[in-house]
């Protein structure tokens, strides 16, 4: 790893997992982009953190190449024909073509990688099925770019209308290269926001879509999002995932004396110091950068909790600890994750994060920016910090950090952004997407769950789980001896539905046959 700056939103996380994460092999480069890992974005690599031992069960030349399907550019232009390369992988080795089910894997803001077809719980459900396993890539990441570049001008063909359109349009291919038929059911699979994708496109094209499984799907878009700290708050305090009051205490009292150091004479030199920051904090912006990274390190431990090797029970350990004050135990939290990258600083500069977020330039792993428009022009979801619900950490963390964001990136203005989220909830019928045949899966310690659907009794013709202790797209990781008996009671939940509806789609078919 370069002995350089920490900077980048992905790396952040990627230092918390330690792992190497499922589809985004890194560069090994560090560039200048987003300093909070959490704020901006829904999650920052793909939801299936793999241990090493998963990584080593396949050799390159057992995973599956590289496929591609030419793609339209503008599905909603009939006048432009212009196409794209859009990337997706293929896994037929459990397929049976006379009966067998297609499990389409949806990517979404990162890139995809062959080992979404060969690993997975949904993989375990598709050799019990003998189901095709297909993972289709998101515009605009990875290597599926529509445009030369990520301008802001050239950015208004990523949505996640135009993201449905290519799904659509994709299965119309994979139903005639495979000569499936309505004996091949297809059920679609996405975590966050591809989640919500699976539930959306199940919606807008049941014709297709037989049925989704949307596991931690944000279905319902949000401006303010002050749920999501509530739930990162309270998992600190909670014994089961090894939190405790006092560790809520401790982790308070160090946001808040790292506030009065900021109020000093001399704060912010003083903070700078203390928390290795690469160029000196010179204002607001560069301080409200440092609590969002911060606060960022606990939003991490909590979304991703026992999936990465910092969790709540390790950081709950190091604060109720004894031989240092609170904010010596945060600094020494901010130190480690230097340390993880072999690096001497962390950047908190606005400026140099904008200037980063600022380059349109496509790379296989640039997401920061794409995720970024997408969050200011359709869904949202800026976490707040409000301490009247819950939030240990500062009010610094507001909705208007994330605004002048969009507003210093893409030139839009705070209507425009509450005007163009309030058209997707329209569009999408937020918790109430009207169609039956859909899954939605979610853990109490996942930070989102509050803008999916949590209870199938609220919404009659869903389907909903609810694992207790579990984290962002838990599920969805291959099973493991080591998974909690809540965690695999859940994926039992979730395969005996789903066996259910490839039953109900083969008794259709007869039904229509006769």
């Amino acid at each position: 790893m370069m002995n350089v700056p920490i900077s980048n939103a992905s790396a952040i996380l990627a230092a918390l997992a330690i792992v190497t994460a499922a589809a985004a092999p890194s560069d090994g480069n560090v560039t200048t982009t987003a300093s909070t890992y959490a704020t901006y974005r829904a999650t920052f690599v793909p939801h299936l953190f793999l241990t090493p031992a998963d990584m080593k069960r396949f050799s390159a030349d057992e995973l599956p190449p590289e496929r591609w399907f030419h793609q339209k550019v503008d599905h909603f232009d009939t006048l432009d024909r212009s196409k794209f390369w859009q990337r997706f992988f293929i896994n037929a080795t459990f397929f049976d073509a006379t009966s067998g089910p297609v499990f389409v894997y949806i990517g979404g803001e990162s890139p995809i990688s062959p080992l979404d077809v060969v690993l997975g719980h949904h993989v375990e459900l598709a050799e019990q099925h003998n189901a095709l396993v297909i993972a289709v890539e998101h515009r605009y990441y990875g290597k599926s770019w529509p445009t030369t570049d990520s301008s802001t001008g050239n950015l208004r063909l990523l949505s996640s209308q135009q993201a449905l359109a290519d799904l659509a349009t994709f299965l119309e291919h994979i139903h005639d290269k495979f000569r499936l038929s309505r004996s091949n059911p297809v059920i679609t699979f996405g975590g966050s926001y591809p989640g919500a994708l699976s539930a959306w496109l199940r919606m807008k094209f049941p014709s297709q879509v037989f049925a989704a499984v949307a596991s931690s799907a944000p279905i319902r878009a949000r401006v303010g999002f002050f749920g999501y700290m509530e739930v990162v708050s309270d998992s600190f305090g909670d014994e089961a995932v090894g939190g405790s009051p006092h560790c809520q205490a401790r982790i308070q009292q160090a946001f808040r004396e790292v506030e009065r150091v900021h109020q000093s004479d001399g704060g912010l030199d003083r903070l700078s110091r203390l928390f290795k920051a690469c160029e000196p904090l010179t204002g607001d912006r560069d301080y409200v950068q440092l609590m969002q990274s911060l606060a960022g390190i606990f939003q991490g431990a909590v979304q991703y909790n026992n999936q990465v090797p910092l969790n709540v029970a390790k950081i709950c350990r190091l604060f109720t600890g004894h031989g240092t004050s609170a904010i010596g135990h945060l600094a020494k939290l901010n130190d480690d994750l230097v340390r993880t990258f072999s690096s001497q600083c962390h950047s908190f500069s606005y400026d140099a994060m904008v200037q980063g977020l600022s380059n349109p330039t496509y790379s296989a792993t640039s997401t920061d920016r794409q995720w970024i428009f997408q969050t200011c022009a359709e869904l949202g979801y800026y976490q707040e910090c409000r301490f009247k619900h819950r939030c240990l950490f500062s009010e610094r963390i507001d909705l208007n950090a994330s605004l002048r964001l969009c507003n210093d990136l893409f030139g839009m203005g705070e209507q425009q952004i509450f005007d163009s989220i309030e058209f997707t909830n329209t569009l999408y019928g937020g918790f109430h997407p009207g169609v039956s045949r859909i899954l939605f899966v979610n853990g109490d310690i996942d930070p989102w769950h509050s803008l999916s659907i949590l209870n199938e009794q609220h919404v009659q013709r869903q389907k909903a789980v609810y694992i207790r202790g579990a984290s962002h797209c838990q599920d969805m990781k291959p099973s493991t001896p080591d998974d909690s008996s809540a965690l695999r009671e859940g994926r039992l939940k979730i395969g005996k539905l789903v066996g259910k509806w490839i039953a109900e789609s083969r008794n259709e078919h007869h039904d229509s046959a006769q």
